[in-house]
This record gives C-alpha cells, sequence and structure tokens, in this order.
C-alpha cells in the first residue's frame, strides 16, 4: 500500500498517536475510522463507475 511496509505504517501511527495526546485519542480514532470508511465508499463507487463505462465501450465497439 503505497510503498509503505506494515512496521513503517505501525511508527506513523504511533507518533500520530503521540502528538495528538492521550486524551484525544479516541476522537482522533473515531474520525479516523468515518474518513476510512468514506473513502473505503467511494472507491467502490469510482470502481463501480469505471467498470461500468468500460461495459458501455465494449458494447459500442
Amino acid at each position: 500500500m503505497f510503498g509503505i511496509s506494515g512496521w513503517e505504517l505501525l511508527v506513523i501511527i504511533g507518533v500520530a498517536l503521540l502528538m495528538v495526546g492521550p486524551h484525544q485519542v479516541q476522537p482522533f480514532l473515531k474520525t479516523l475510522g468515518r474518513l476510512i470508511g468514506r473513502m473505503s465508499r467511494t472507491w467502490i463507487q469510482v470502481r463501480k463507475e469505471i467498470s461500468n463505462v468500460m461495459d458501455e465501450i465494449k458494447d459500442d465497439s
């Protein structure tokens, strides 16, 4: 994923949590989860739209 290994991702998350502070970890993770969910749904919609366009192109050929 983006050329980042699992360990590098864990270090990045750890540093981000240290920067946020212990009192705001829960709201931070909640917001992060929502963001990841929205990105995932958007990516699924983009893939479906591309698939539909490709199907239309194949049908026109």
